[in-house]
């Protein structure tokens, strides 16, 4: 078995519609569940690297008003 590489998930989904006929479960759902459940069976998947990349939540007023603090400190240059 190939080595796990443990990865944050961003919740940003690019699937193909064969996803869709794969899934099994009812009612609402973690999606991670279902991706682990449908590994373990050998179903083929990939992951994107996005460690270059400046990302954040902006779910809160306080994670915005963090993205305008981080714009005026220029990190996402670093």
């Amino acid at each position: 078995m190939p080595h796990a590489e443990p990865l944050a998930f961003s919740g940003i989904h690019v699937i193909s519609t064969n996803l869709l006929k794969m899934l099994s479960e009812d009612g609402a759902f973690s999606i991670i569940a279902s991706y682990l459940r449908l590994a373990a069976q050998g179903k083929k998947h990939s992951r994107f690297r996005a460690d270059e990349y400046y990302w954040r939540d902006l779910g809160r007023l306080e994670y915005v008003k963090q993205v305008e603090e981080d714009w005026k400190q220029r990190v996402f240059l670093q």
